[in-house]
C-alpha cells in the first residue's frame, strides 16, 4: 500500500469509477466508495494533503481520548485510517510544541534486567504532586467554595474530607502486570486520607482486574505508614512492600504528568475532567512490556487469556546506521542526568533547548557523541558535546496547531456551588407614557414613550404628518416643557 499516491486528485479518480481512468491501486486491490470518500477494509483512505488536518482534529479535539505518543496512536489508527503511517505520525508530533516540550528524556544507555511478573493484583502506589504554579490562573479549585462531593475519577462516593491547604495530589495505583492505572484526586498527604483513598482504590482495581490485589509497593513515605498499618492489620492476605525507589509507578506518573499537562495547554477542558481525560488516554496508550494497551490487557485477562512480558535487557550501543546524521535537526538535553536536581519534573516542559543542528558525529566505544551548531567546547574546556541518549530529532513548529491553542480560553474553575451574579438595572428617570423630545438626524421631534426594546426606548412621534415609531437611547432623551 505505501508505493501508492492517495493524494486528493487520485483518490477523487477512484471515486469517479471511470473504467477508462482507474488508480491502479483500485485494479490491484477492492476498495469501496461511500459518498465522497474511499475505503479499504473498512478503513478510510486519508488523502496526502489532509494527513495533518486529520491528525490536527483527531488529537486537539476537546472529546479525543487518543495516545499522544507515536506507537500507541499508530497502534489505534491502522485499524481506522490508511494512507498515515508511524514515520509520518511521528513527523507530525515532533512539530507540535506543547506535545514535545513534554516529551520524555530518550531512553539511558544503560543495560538492566527486567523482573518477570506473571499475574494481576501486583500494584505499586505512588503521589503526585499537583502545583497551583503549574496551571493557569483560576485553573485549579478552590477549596474554600468546592463541593467536595464533586466529580473525582472513577469514584461514586468520596469521603467527607474537611478544608484543608490549596493544593492537590494524584493518587496513583498501577498493576504491575497489565499497566492498568486508577487514580484518585486527595486534598493531601495527611495519613487518614491516604488510607481512605487507598480502600477505595483497591476496590477499583480489584473490580476492573476481577481479582484482588495481593502485593503493595510503596516508597519510604511517612504519608503511607497508617495504610500499611490497617492493610496488614485487616487483611492479612494482603503484602505491602516499602522500597527506596518504585520505578514503575514513577514511569507511569511521569507519563500521567505528561499527559495531564499537555491537555491543559491544549485547554480541552476543566481541572476535573483533565485529570480524567489524562487517565483515560494512560489506559489507552500501547504497554511495550506486553504488547497492548493496559485496557485491551485488563480484557483479554477476563477473558481468561495468559498474558506474556516482553522481558529483556536494554538496548545494547547504537549503531551507526542507526545514529543521527550531520546536518539533522534534534533537541538537547539542558541538564545532564548527573547534574539534574532532584524534584525535576519532565511535564514543566523545560528539559529540551530549541532546535539545534548537528554539525559533527564522533564515537566513543561504540557510542556516538555529537557537537552541535559547531560548539564543540566552552571556553574552560567544558564538552559541549552531547551523547545519543541526550538529543531527541526535532521539527518546525507546526503553527496552525499553535493558533489553535491559543485562541482557546483557559476553562475557568466555576464551584459547583456557584451563585448567579445578579446585575442591578439601573432606573431609568423616564416612565412609559411620558412626553419627550429626541433628536433624530439633527432635527428635534415630540414624542411619547413606549416600552423600551433592551436599553433603549421605543417612541412615537409624528414626521410629516404621520405617526411614527422609532428605537433611541435614553441619553437621546430631553423632557417636554411645553
Amino acid at each position: 500500500m505505501n508505493r501508492y499516491n492517495f493524494s486528493r486528485a487520485e483518490i477523487k479518480r477512484a471515486i469517479s469509477g471511470d473504467a477508462n481512468d482507474t488508480p491502479n491501486f483500485m485494479k490491484k486491490y477492492a476498495f469501496e466508495v461511500k459518498g465522497d470518500k474511499l475505503f479499504f477494509e473498512g478503513r478510510e483512505v486519508i488523502a496526502n494533503e489532509d494527513r495533518n488536518a486529520y491528525l490536527r482534529k483527531i488529537l486537539y479535539d476537546k472529546e479525543s481520548d487518543l495516545p499522544l505518543a507515536r506507537d500507541s496512536l499508530f497502534y489505534l489508527l491502522k485499524k481506522q485510517v490508511i494512507n498515515i503511517s508511524k514515520r509520518y505520525i511521528q513527523t507530525f508530533l515532533k512539530k507540535q510544541n506543547v506535545i514535545v516540550k513534554r516529551t520524555a528524556k530518550p531512553r539511558k544507555e544503560i543495560r538492566k534486567f527486567v523482573n518477570n511478573i506473571k499475574k494481576a493484583g501486583s500494584v505499586s502506589g505512588d503521589l503526585v504532586h499537583i502545583e497551583p504554579k503549574d496551571l493557569p490562573d483560576g485553573y485549579m479549585p478552590d477549596q474554600s467554595q468546592e463541593d467536595m462531593n464533586a466529580y473525582i475519577p472513577g469514584q461514586d462516593n468520596k469521603p467527607k474530607w474537611g478544608k484543608v491547604k490549596k493544593t492537590y495530589y494524584m493518587y496513583n495505583i498501577v498493576d504491575k502486570l497489565t499497566g492498568y492505572l486508577v487514580t484518585e484526586i486527595v486534598p493531601s498527604k495527611e495519613e487518614t486520607i491516604i488510607w481512605k483513598a487507598t480502600q477505595i482504590l483497591f476496590a477499583r482495581m480489584a473490580k476492573a482486574l476481577n481479582t484482588r490485589v495481593s502485593v503493595l509497593f510503596l516508597d519510604q513515605g511517612t504519608e503511607f505508614n497508617l495504610a500499611e498499618k490497617k492493610l496488614e492489620k485487616q487483611n492479612p492476605k494482603v503484602s505491602v512492600r516499602r522500597m527506596r525507589t518504585n520505578a514503575l509507578v514513577e514511569s507511569v506518573n511521569a507519563k500521567l504528568q505528561r499527559i495531564f499537562y499537555t491537555i491543559v495547554k491544549q485547554r480541552r477542558s476543566g481541572f476535573y475532567d483533565s485529570i480524567k481525560k489524562a487517565v483515560e488516554i494512560s489506559n489507552n496508550t500501547l504497554n511495550r512490556k506486553v504488547g497492548m494497551t493496559p485496557n485491551e490487557a485488563v480484557e483479554k485477562l477476563l477473558a481468561g487469556e495468559t498474558l506474556k512480558r516482553r522481558d529483556g535487557k536494554h538496548p545494547k550501543p547504537i549503531l551507526k546506521k542507526d545514529a543521527y546524521k550531520v546536518g539533522q535537526k534534534v533537541r538537547a538535553l539542558k541538564i545532564p542526568r548527573a547534574k539534574e536536581k532532584p524534584g525535576y519534573k519532565a511535564y514543566k516542559g523545560k528539559h529540551y533547548t530549541s532546535p539545534q543542528t548537528i554539525t559533527r558525529v564522533v564515537y566513543f566505544q561504540g557510542y556516538p557523541k555529537y557537537e552541535l551548531d559547531g560548539k564543540k567546547q566552552t571556553k574552560r574546556g567544558v564538552s559541549l558535546m552531547k551523547w545519543h541518549d541526550q538529543i531527541s530529532p526535532a521539527q518546525n513548529v507546526d503553527m496552525r496547531s499553535k493558533a489553535l491553542v491559543s485562541s482557546r480560553p483557559i476553562v475557568q474553575w466555576v464551584s459547583p456551588q456557584f451563585r448567579v451574579k445578579v446585575v442591578k438595572k439601573v432606573k431609568s428617570k423616564y416612565k412609559v407614557g411620558e412626553l419627550v423630545t429626541f433628536s433624530l438626524n439633527g432635527v428635534d421631534y415630540k414624542a411619547k414613550l413606549k416600552p423600551n426594546k433592551g436599553d433603549k426606548w421605543v417612541v412615537r412621534f409624528r414626521y410629516k404628518g404621520i405617526i411614527s415609531e422609532t428605537t433611541t437611547s435614553e441619553a437621546n432623551l430631553k423632557p417636554r416643557t411645553s
